[in-house]
C-alpha cells in the first residue's frame, strides 16, 4: 500500500512545465511500475480499490500531454479489467466509460488499441452490457462503430468487433434494443463483414450479426435493418454465421 501511494504522488505531482523531463520521465516510470502491478492477478483487485487511483489513472488518460503516459494509463484500465471481479465495479466508476470513449480516438494507435481491448472485456459480463450499450446514449456503441469502420490499426478494429460481439453474445433485453435500434451499426456490421480486411474483423462481426439475429424479432422497430444487414452481409460466402 506504502508503495502505491509513492507511486499516486509521483502521479499526480505537476510538473513545473511540459518540457520538465524530470518530472515527466519520474511521471511516466511511476505509472509503468503500476502498470506491471496490475499484470500480476493478485494484485488487480486490491489496485481497483485502492483509494484514489482508478481516478488518478483516469486523469492521466483524459489530460495527460504525453503519449506514452495516455499510453500506460490504458494498459492499467485494461489489465485490471480482465479480473472477473472489477468488471461490474469498474464499468460504474464515475467517468471511466467516458475516459474509454475518450481513448479510442487518441493520436496514439497504442492507446486506442488498449482502450477498445478494455471495452471488448469489459464486456464479457452480463451484467455490465446493458449499461455499455446505453451509456451516453449509445456513446460507446458509437465509438465502436466508428473505430471498426474507420481505424487503420488492425488490432483496434478487432478489438472494437469482438467488443460488439461480446455485448450481443452475453445481451439482455435492453443491450439487443439498443445496439439494434443504434443508427447505422447493424449496417456497419455488415459493411464490415464484406469489405474488411481483416479475417478477424469479419469473423467477429458476422458472429456479432448471428447473435443479435437469434433476440430481434418482429414487430421489433429494428427488425427491418437487421434483414437489411443479413442480406448485405450473406454475400461474404466465408462464413456460417448469416446464412
Amino acid at each position: 500500500v506504502g508503495l502505491v501511494d509513492s507511486l499516486l504522488y509521483q502521479m499526480v505531482k505537476r510538473p513545473h512545465s511540459l518540457y520538465d523531463e524530470d518530472d515527466n520521465a519520474a511521471r511516466v516510470d511511476a505509472i509503468a511500475v503500476i502498470v506491471n502491478l496490475a499484470c500480476a492477478e493478485e494484485n488487480k483487485i486490491m489496485l481497483v480499490y485502492h483509494p484514489g487511483l482508478l481516478d488518478v489513472v483516469v486523469n492521466i488518460a483524459n489530460f495527460d500531454p504525453l503519449d506514452e503516459a495516455r499510453e500506460h494509463a490504458a494498459i492499467v484500465i485494461m489489465n485490471l479489467a480482465y479480473a472477473e471481479e472489477n468488471k461490474v465495479h469498474m464499468v460504474n466508476q464515475d467517468h471511466l466509460l467516458d475516459t474509454l470513449i475518450h481513448l479510442l480516438f487518441d493520436v496514439s494507435p497504442f492507446t486506442r488499441r488498449y482502450a477498445s481491448a478494455a471495452l471488448f472485456t469489459l464486456a464479457c459480463t452480463y451484467a455490465n452490457t446493458a449499461v455499455m450499450s446505453r451509456h451516453c446514449d449509445g456513446g460507446i456503441l458509437e465509438a465502436l462503430r466508428k473505430v471498426l469502420l474507420n481505424d487503420p490499426i488492425d488490432e483496434a478494429r478487432v478489438n472494437a468487433a469482438e467488443a460488439l460481439f461480446n455485448m450481443a453474445r452475453n445481451n439482455s433485453d435492453d443491450t439487443v434494443e439498443n445496439m439494434g435500434n443504434h443508427p447505422k451499426l447493424l449496417a456497419s456490421l455488415a459493411h464490415s463483414v464484406l469489405t474488411d480486411y481483416s479475417a478477424e474483423v469479419r469473423a467477429y462481426s458476422a458472429r456479432a450479426l448471428e447473435w443479435l439475429a437469434a433476440d430481434i424479432h418482429h414487430p421489433m422497430v429494428c427488425h427491418p435493418a437487421l434483414l437489411k444487414a443479413l442480406t448485405t452481409a450473406c454475400q461474404w460466402t466465408k462464413t456460417t454465421c448469416i446464412a
